[in-house]
């Protein structure tokens, strides 16, 4: 079944498979055939075709298969990447893909950031891309993370972005206005570009351009007014659809890949078959401009912007309009939530969120009025990113919207400029982190004096119950000595008054002796008894003097030490009284100090938590500095890989192509191939050695980007 009278023919291969694999001679079975390399050869009798022809065809195939001088080159199927999935709306197994190690140097850094003209999420990640001059960058829309910088190729600006549905790639398309139309198609964890389409048919740039769900085809459309669908292995053009009437200004396949919308700057707006290209659905329901067109999740229902004012909702069972809402003054962007949700803006700088039924649920400014040019849902529904006029990116909290936004950078700086930043940052911030270690040095002094006065209040307190103790046991005991003392100096009185009273009393003398008539012996005797008794009258008074002038001396003796014993008793008194308004002092003060002492602690605590903000501050910076570093030593090692891998390819290439121009050579050792022959040869004295070698640089280089890296 293969057809070599067309270039069709030719391009689609027979029922063993294609014929000619694009730049690669030596894999195409047309070329091995007719140079008779490989079984069956052509033609099937006779000799081979002149080998001019033969040079021909093997130049044809390696310069891109072109049908006309000037056509597009196909470009060779990359075995990097294998062009196909399964073309499910079902989440992927695994986890989703992230980039690892993308350059984070912009190709260019504006002044101010450009309008947000494009602006897609991950289906599965929380992975934003941006459309940015001459570059596309990817942020983490959580973190704000700038994760890579994918440049765009042949200096153009990307005017669309889209990725696949199960996340793995993304698409830009763009180029430059007037002259090119361009198309890529990266590997979101690599950054590989698996596609690199050039679209010279229009020779303008692409300002629609989607990819399906099996990633096996791309549409893409422009102000040539054409829809074009490739195969995404060959570069095939598989349809070229001329219905649209203005410049083809959105383009989205629905995610199960069967249908294709199409919208133009005329309101027109279609349904297409994927597969074939053939019209599906013709709606008119739009006056100006399709802006913008989005799928619900489960592909029935598709929503199309328009610079009329309207957005509408058509369903795809019946082509029925099932919702027309007037909003924004012109509806610019449109996206789907996974749970069916709707997110729009507008030139009215307005975004809206509507529920599945198309009732509004949130309405917020995000720029100040200026238009919102793009707008769409995190993967999970949880955040909604604007993209407006005046070039600002911010990430909202879809359920609360007045919260404050992340901001996304639309024009980050450059590494270099960054590590300049981040150097005075660094140097700020360690000063910061001294200060805070200084006033916790500070407080936590203040804070330990304070708590040493509290200990000793609180020990002179707990002293004090002892001293009041002591002093009311001498106060008793002063009291008790008082009383006995009193007794003993009432029981003196009361013995001196007698003794006062008895020497108060005259003493009485004997009486003469009454017996005259006695003997003189007898009334010898009764005087000298007489004089006696006269004798002890008078000791017994001087006994009784002397005693009341012992009791006199005691009872003033006893007097002198009362009123001593009063003195200390007083001054016992008062010491008791001197402790108590001590304790009722001190106790006062307790709250006082207690406050104070926890005041400090507060004060310190608060130093400390300033102190650790300060060093995770200083320690972030480190960090962001060390990874800004590592983001250098990897761009100089992206280069060296990039040379290394060219040299490989190169290699590789010159390996395969030795082997069949050796046999050629040997049956026509003059001309083309003998002289590419030679080239090769002398090629491959350096080529080994120099791949090897660039192949080592570039480890080394990596490595040393890889050890940079903070863990």
């Amino acid at each position: 079944d293969l057809d070599l009278s067309t270039f069709a023919g030719i391009i689609a291969g027979g029922s063993g498979g294609a014929s000619v694999e694009a730049g690669d001679s030596a894999a195409s079975t047309l070329w091995k055939v007719v140079s008779h390399t490989a079984e069956p050869v052509m033609p099937p009798k006779g000799d081979k075709i002149p080998q001019a022809e033969i040079d021909l065809i093997a130049k044809w195939i390696m310069g891109g298969l072109l049908d006309t001088p000037d056509g597009t080159a196909k470009v060779k199927k990359k075995a990097s990447f294998a062009m196909s999935a399964t073309a499910s709306t079902a989440r992927p197994e695994g986890p989703p893909p992230m980039p690892e190690h993308l350059l984070l140097d912009p190709v260019v850094t504006p002044a101010r950031p450009n309008a947000v003209v494009a602006l897609a999420h991950s289906p599965w990640a929380p992975l934003a891309a941006l459309a940015a001059p001459r570059q596309v960058l990817l942020y983490h829309s959580t973190t704000g993370d700038l994760l890579g910088v994918l440049p765009f190729p042949d200096g153009g600006t990307p005017e669309t972005l889209s990725f696949s549905r199960n996340g793995a790639l993304l698409l830009a398309g763009g180029g430059i206005a007037g002259k090119q139309g361009t198309v890529v198609v990266w590997e979101v964890k690599s950054g590989n570009a698996v596609i690199n389409l050039t679209v010279k048919e229009d020779s303008d740039t692409i300002l629609a351009a989607d990819i399906t769900a099996d990633l096996t085809k791309v549409a893409v459309g422009g102000p040539g007014r054409r829809i074009r669908i490739y195969d995404t292995r060959t570069s095939q053009l598989l349809a070229n659809i001329k219905k649209h009437t203005d410049w083809v200004t959105a383009l989205s396949f629905s995610p199960d890949g069967v249908l294709l919308a199409s919208g133009d700057r005329n309101g027109g707006l279609y349904i297409w078959e994927a597969a074939t290209g053939s019209e599906f659905h013709n709606f008119r329901g739009h006056e100006k401009m399709i802006a913008s067109l989005a799928w619900r999740g489960d592909s029935n229902l598709v929503a199309a912007g328009s610079e009329d004012g309207n957005f509408t909702w058509w369903e795809m069972a019946n082509g029925t309009q099932v919702k027309k809402v007037g909003s924004h003054g012109g509806v610019l962007a449109l996206a789907f939530a996974p749970d069916g949700r709707m997110v729009s803006g507008g030139r009215d700088g307005h975004v809206r969120i509507w529920d599945g039924n198309g009732a509004q649920q949130k309405d917020w400014v995000p720029s100040g009025g200026s238009p919102v040019l793009e707008t769409i849902f995190t993967d999970d529904g949880k955040r909604v990113l604007t993209g407006t006029w005046n070039g600002e990116l911010k990430s909202w909290d879809a359920a609360a919207p007045e919260a404050p936004p992340a901001i996304l950078t639309a024009n980050p700086p450059s590494i270099e400029t960054r590590l300049a930043a981040l150097d005075q940052e660094t140097a700020t911030r360690r000063t910061a982190a001294g200060q805070a270690e200084a006033t916790l040095t500070e407080k936590e002094k203040a804070a330990a004096a304070q708590e040493a006065a509290l200990t000793s209040l609180k020990q002179a307190m707990a002293a004090l119950p002892e001293r009041e103790k002591a002093a009311g046991t001498r106060a008793a005991e002063l009291g008790a000595a008082r009383t006995k003392l009193n007794d003993h100096l009432t029981a003196l009185k009361q013995e001196l008054e007698a003794t006062d009273k008895s020497l108060a009393t005259p003493a009485a003398k004997p009486a003469p002796p009454t017996a005259t008539s006695a003997p003189t012996e007898v009334k010898a005797a009764l005087e000298q008894a007489a004089a006696a008794e006269a004798s002890l009258a008078n000791l017994s008074r001087a006994v009784a003097e002397k005693k009341a002038a012992a009791l006199r001396k005691a009872l003033e003796e006893g007097t002198a030490a009362l009123t001593k014993h009063d003195a200390d008793l007083a001054q016992a008194n008062k010491v008791t009284e001197q402790v108590k308004a001590e304790l009722a002092a001190m106790s006062q003060k307790m709250p006082e100090h207690e406050k104070a002492m926890e005041a400090m602690k507060q004060q310190a605590a608060a130093a400390k938590a300033a102190l650790e903000s300060a060093r995770a501050e200083a320690e972030n910076g480190l960090r962001a500095l060390a990874r800004w570093k590592a983001a250098r030593q990897q761009k100089a090692a992206l280069v060296l890989r990039a040379e290394a891998r060219a040299l490989k390819e190169k290699l590789d290439s010159a390996k395969e192509e030795i082997a069949p121009l050796e046999a050629n050579v040997t049956t026509a050792p003059t001309g083309p191939q003998a002289e590419r022959l030679t080239a090769l040869r002398k090629e491959m004295e350096t080529l080994p050695a120099a791949a090897e070698a660039a192949h080592k640089a570039a480890d080394a280089a990596w490595q040393d980007y890889l050890n940079q890296l903070p863990k």
